[in-house]
């Protein structure tokens, strides 16, 4: 929690707009660790955005949380307590046993334990507790970010707390994402070359085996140019095929890990979104990649003796 709560002076510090106060506390409910999270909805509904899931907009189901003893639940808490909207959820407080109307659930990815999220003015009057875990400051347009951050960290004294902008921890979120999904790039291009090893492979089998069609075939007029573009073709349409293959493995992964896997391990789900125009450049490039596979092959299918595979006929 913050060492201290500096309130009126941080609000009217210079290129404020708004400052929204945000708690959040883990707690025992029928049994289960989950957290109770709560802030100034008068702010939160119109400076913030909660992707809810179902009907109603965000700004109206936050004001609708302002002095009454509702809560809205992410998906995680909704699908862990079968707490869906309508439901009414009695949470042990400082005055006891208190109920509170779920109104509505949004779309949160930050913990699979769950969150009830209401006004922190209910939040102080049943619980007892005035602190904070963060504070949100809006900043009014066209203030600098960094000298805001200064004023900020000014209006703290010597305390240590942490200052981050918006735009500073959604790219920190990002690079911690690409660190942690280098390693599949790493493994696709493994997956990728030993596909390629295995088209190689496959044809020159092929042509070692078929040296006796190849010279018959060169036999009665086919050009060694011709003989390459077979091959070529061969690896091509092996390249559709797989790329066809994969494309739709993929789609049927992508369905279980979005609707069966990721509701089971963590209670929510994400978007699941086709690509086609991705796809489309994904499945050329798999087949002209295929295609240059077949190069190595081909240029052995064209040296392939005429008259040492007649012999052999």
């Amino acid at each position: 929690t913050l060492p201290s709560w500096p309130g009126d002076r941080l609000r009217r510090a210079d290129g404020v707009k708004a400052v929204d106060e945000v708690r959040s506390k883990l707690i025992s409910y029928r049994g289960r660790l989950t957290y109770i999270a709560a802030s100034d909805m008068r702010v939160t509904s119109r400076y913030g955005e909660l992707p809810l899931l179902g009907a109603g907009r965000w700004r109206e189901m936050g004001l609708r949380l302002v002095g009454r003893r509702s809560v809205v639940v992410s998906e995680s808490f909704a699908r862990k307590f079968r707490a869906t909207p309508g439901h009414t959820l009695l949470f042990d407080t400082a005055r006891g046993a208190v109920p509170f109307a779920v109104i509505g659930e949004y779309e949160d990815y930050s913990s699979d334990l769950g969150y009830a999220f209401m006004d922190i003015g209910q939040y102080r009057k049943y619980y007892g507790d005035p602190r904070l875990n963060g504070i949100a400051v809006y900043a009014r347009p066209g203030v600098d970010l960094s000298q805001l951050r200064a004023r900020v960290q000014s209006v703290f004294g010597g305390e240590r707390i942490v200052v981050q902008s918006n735009r500073d921890l959604r790219l920190d979120a990002l690079a911690q994402f690409d660190r942690t999904f280098a390693v599949t790039y790493v493994l696709d291009a493994i997956a990728l070359a030993v596909a390629l090893m295995g088209i190689v492979a496959t044809l020159a089998a092929l042509v070692i085996e078929r040296r006796i069609e190849l010279g018959v075939l060169r036999a009665l007029g086919m050009t060694a140019r011709q003989g390459e573009a077979m091959i070529v073709t061969e690896a091509a349409l092996l390249g559709t095929m797989g790329a066809g293959l994969g494309t739709a493995a993929g789609y049927a992964l992508a369905a279980i890990l979005v609707f069966v896997i990721n509701p089971q391990a963590f209670g929510w789900t994400i978007a699941f979104v086709a690509t086609p125009l991705y796809d489309l450049q994904l499945f050329g490039a798999v087949v002209f990649t295929a295609a240059l596979a077949g190069l190595i092959p081909a240029a052995a299918a064209a040296r392939v003796p005429v008259a040492g595979a007649l012999r052999s006929e």
